[in-house]
């Protein structure tokens, strides 16, 4: 499992969970976030 974690605001972004309600695909990595 991979997770980063947002500097600014604290957010855990998991890769392995993407973020399917924002239309980020499981597998993406943080440094392809909008």
């Amino acid at each position: 499992m991979t997770v980063w974690i947002c500097s600014i605001c604290g957010y855990l972004y998991d890769k392995a969970a993407g973020l399917p309600p924002a239309g980020i695909g499981a597998g993406t990595p943080f440094s392809a976030l909008p």
